[in-house]
């Protein structure tokens, strides 16, 4: 791994995960209601989490979020990791 690109890969992975919140939230408002279109934006991160784990039905964005936010945790853990050394 090379230090110089993480920078590169959380700013790739930033912009995914943004377009993965706004479609969860497009979602939420057309599946689920008002509410919990709301609490996917009052509560940002955690109130999709929520979402995504209880209410969505769609399986390929469930995956999507679900792998973007897994590998948000590994890219913190690696930077970390090269931080450190």
């Amino acid at each position: 791994m090379v230090p110089e690109l993480m920078l590169v890969s959380a700013g790739v992975l930033g912009l995914f995960l943004i377009a993965m919140w706004v479609w969860c939230v497009v979602t939420a408002f057309k599946s689920d209601g008002v509410v919990w279109g709301v609490v996917n934006i009052v509560f940002c991160g955690l109130g999709t989490l929520v979402w995504i784990l209880a209410k969505c039905e769609n399986e390929k964005q469930k995956g999507l979020f679900l792998g973007g936010f897994l590998a948000t945790i590994v890219s913190s853990v690696v930077d970390l990791i090269l931080k450190t050394r």
